[in-house]
């Protein structure tokens, strides 16, 4: 069993995704969208988790979906409410920057866009 079929087990089985903001959701989000989960993402956001403002280790949702050119998942983080701005810290990047840096230039037009 995977992963993310054990993380579907335990949910299914009533495990809570954590409180808003805990370290336990905002893992649970950040690993979903590394593995673009969106279904998991639905989820998470069902049980009252905002997906989109989630923060862990300097970085949000958003720009991890870009550093892995996850068009899909950086859809479904835009019409979630997803800030096109947002830094995870002061260190880090915006989504617009990370896109550039991976050169996903599509991506780059899709948060000009937004």
């Amino acid at each position: 069993m995977g992963h993310f079929e054990a993380a579907w087990t335990l949910l299914n089985a009533s495990a809570s995704v954590g409180e808003n903001g805990s370290s336990q959701a905002n893992s649970l989000v950040m690993s979903a969208v590394r593995h673009q989960q969106l279904e998991l993402l639905e989820y998470i956001q069902s049980q009252g988790v905002d997906v989109a403002s989630t923060r862990q280790h300097g970085s949000v949702p958003l720009v991890e979906a870009v550093r892995s050119g996850d068009m899909r998942t950086v859809e479904w983080l835009i019409k979630h409410g997803a800030n096109v701005s947002a830094k995870g810290d002061e260190h880090s990047d915006t989504p617009l920057g990370a896109a550039a840096y991976a050169g996903h230039f599509e991506l780059m037009w899709r948060l000009h866009e937004a």
